[in-house]
C-alpha cells in the first residue's frame, strides 16, 4: 500500500534491523528487513563469495524486495530471491489482537508453511511485519557457508549500445528493434543454457532526449561471454537499418560502487525520485503495442526523462 494513502495510520522504520550474517543453527544466511540490497551484496560477497539474484538498485530495502519476489541481473541464471528463501520471522496479530512472533519455513512439515509461501512473491499488502529472512539455495548441502547460496561472479562484462533519434530511426526501425529484443528473450529463456547468463535492459527514452541505449551484462568468466554478447546485439539490431552510434564494452569487478549491482543511489541524478509503472510480459510486444510505444515516445508532449524500459 502506498504510504500516502489516507488509510495508512502507521509507518514502521525497520532500517535499524539491517544485520546480514550466517546463522549456523539454521544453516542459512540471515538478513534483516532494513538491510539495503547493496549492504546484502557487499557482505555476502566479501565474507563468503556468494550472492542472491536480487535487483540492481543498491538502496532498495531487502524487506519489501525479498517478499515481492526479488528479480535482478542474475535472475535468468539463478532464479528469483524467493527461490532461495527458506524461512521468515514474522510478527503477526490474531483476531483477538494478540501479538506474537512466528517462524515459518519452506519445510513440507512446517505447520506455518503457508505463511512462508505468502512471502514468496504475493505483494499487494502484508501478513505481518517481517523481522528476519533466512536464505539458502534449495539444492544446497552441507554446512559450508560458501556453498549455501549461488557463487557471485568475480568480473562483469558490460556492453553499452546507443542509437540516435534521427532520420534513420524510423518507426519501422524502432519497432523492429523492440520486437527483436522481446523475441530473443522468448527463444532464449530456458534455464541452464549459455544464454541464461545474459541480462539486458533496453532503455527507450523519449525522442526529446536525443538518443536511447541498451545495456547488456554478463559474468565475464562464462565460457564464450563476449561471443554471447555479440550474438545478442546482432539479433536485436537485425533488420533495423539503424547503426548504433555507440557500441562499447568493458570488463570490471562485479561488485564496485558505480555500476551493477546498481548505480549507488536511488532515483534520477537531480531529484532522486521518479514514478514507474511495471508489468511482466510472457511474450514480446505485438504490432499495435509497438506502434503505440513509438507514437508516445515521439510525440510533442514528452520529456527527456520519460520513456519505456524493457528488462530481459
Amino acid at each position: 500500500m502506498n504510504s500516502t494513502d489516507p488509510d495508512v495510520r502507521l509507518l514502521l522504520d525497520l532500517s535499524p534491523m539491517n544485520a546480514v550474517g550466517h546463522d549456523e543453527e539454521r544453516g542459512a544466511f540471515e538478513v534483516g528487513p532494513g538491510a539495503t540490497l547493496g549492504h546484502v551484496y557487499r557482505t555476502l560477497f566479501t565474507r563468503w563469495g556468494v550472492t542472491v539474484p536480487g535487483g540492481g538498485c543498491p538502496e532498495v530495502g531487502a524487506g519489501g524486495h525479498f517478499c515481492g519476489g526479488g528479480y535482478g541481473p542474475l535472475s535468468r541464471r539463478y532464479g528469483s530471491v524467493v527461490d532461495h528463501l527458506c524461512g521468515v520471522e514474522v510478527v503477526v496479530v490474531d483476531s483477538r489482537g494478540t501479538v506474537r512472533t512466528v517462524v515459518a519455513t519452506r519445510e513440507p512439515d512446517d505447520p506455518h508453511r503457508d505463511l512462508w509461501w505468502a512471502h514468496t512473491g504475493g505483494g499487494g499488502g502484508n501478513f505481518g511485519v517481517v523481522t528476519k529472512y533466512w536464505l539458502r539455495a534449495p539444492d544446497a548441502t552441507g554446512t559450508d557457508p560458501s556453498r549455501l547460496l549461488p557463487r557471485a561472479p568475480a568480473r562483469l562484462l558490460e556492453c553499452v549500445v546507443a542509437w540516435d533519434w534521427d532520420e534513420r530511426m524510423t518507426e519501422k526501425a524502432f519497432t523492429t528493434l523492440l520486437a527483436n529484443f522481446g523475441r530473443w528473450h522468448e527463444r532464449n529463456s530456458a534455464a541452464g543454457t549459455p544464454e541464461a547468463n545474459l541480462y539486458a535492459i533496453l532503455q527507450a527514452a523519449h525522442r526529446s532526449a536525443g538518443s536511447f541505449r541498451m545495456i547488456v551484462q554478463i559474468d565475464a568468466d562464462v565460457p564464450g561471454a563476449d561471443g554471447l554478447v555479440t550474438d545478442f546485439v546482432t539479433a536485436v539490431t537485425a533488420g533495423t537499418g539503424a547503426e548504433p552510434t555507440v557500441d562499447a564494452r568493458r570488463t570490471m569487478p562485479w561488485l564496485h560502487p558505480v555500476t551493477w549491482p546498481g548505480a549507488g543511489e536511488a532515483g534520477d541524478v537531480i531529484t532522486r525520485r521518479y514514478k514507474i509503472k511495471a508489468a511482466c510480459l510472457r511474450r514480446s510486444l505485438a504490432g499495435p503495442q509497438l506502434a503505440a510505444v513509438y507514437r508516445h515516445l515521439t510525440n510533442s508532449t514528452g520529456t527527456p526523462a520519460g520513456g519505456l524500459e524493457l528488462f530481459g
